[in-house]
């Protein structure tokens, strides 16, 4: 497909450049050109505005850092430029200012030069399963939502998917193949102050928790990613 919409980016270089690598290739691409990255997307191209354009980029950029999301990475945004052919759309907070016969950016690379993935890269197999299964989706909505999801970001999703999975811990755990202890201990941690401080879902849970279910938060998100794809697959 020819893409001609082009969403444009913000965001640390190191964040910008894991971003091209992964979306190198697909049905969406981040690639560079004079005027910075930007993002194409198989989804634009069904809108003739730029303003329902930019809506869904946003919504993707999300889903992009929800995917994404742990220490070594941080969110990216649209920069509110939107280029089709020679038109530029500049949106800033509400106001909207449209400039026509801008001059095309430059040749555009891919990937700073790297060589394309001969198959789709995970993050280009995570969107896809984002937008075949509604769950998936608004699973990672939720741990896109902040910079840097947490407890309760965790026990959002761990909620959606019990309950695609039937409505319990064992339905959970058969659905998607991690231990009903593995859950146990990540629903622990989210809930007890005990366990996870300020932090916790709780500020005065009944009970003292052994500190041996006390889980790291790079460990509650593996969890989660278990989850997600344990759900995926279930799917499949």
């Amino acid at each position: 497909m020819n893409f001609t919409w082009r969403v444009y980016l913000v965001g640390e270089d190191p964040d910008l450049s894991l971003l091209r690598r992964e979306l190198a290739a697909g049905d969406v691409l981040l690639l560079t050109g004079e005027q910075g990255s930007y993002l194409q997307a198989a989804d634009f191209e069904a809108y003739t505005d730029a303003a329902d354009v930019l809506t869904a980029a946003q919504n993707l950029i999300t889903l992009l850092n929800g995917m994404l999301s742990r220490r070594s990475y941080r969110p990216v945004r649209s920069a509110g430029r939107i280029e089709r052919g020679g038109s530029t759309w500049v949106y800033v907070s509400d106001t909207v200012r449209v400039t026509a016969a801008i001059s095309a950016d430059g040749v555009v690379t891919d990937a700073e030069g790297a060589v394309a993935p001969s198959g789709p890269s995970q993050l280009a197999r995570q969107l896809r399963a984002a937008l075949d299964h509604p769950v998936v989706a608004e699973a990672h909505r939720i741990l896109g939502l902040t910079a840097s999801p947490s407890w309760h970001e965790f026990y959002k999703v761990y909620e959606i998917l019990q309950v695609a999975c039937g409505g319990g811990d064992y339905e959970l755990s058969r659905c998607t193949g991690v231990s009903q202890r593995r859950i146990e201990k990540l629903t622990a941690t989210c809930n007890h102050q005990v366990l996870s401080g300020d932090e916790a879902r709780h500020a005065a849970m009944k009970g003292t928790p052994s500190t041996s279910r006390r889980i790291t938060k790079d460990e509650g998100r593996a969890i989660i990613n278990e989850l997600i794809e344990g759900y995926v697959s279930a799917q499949q």
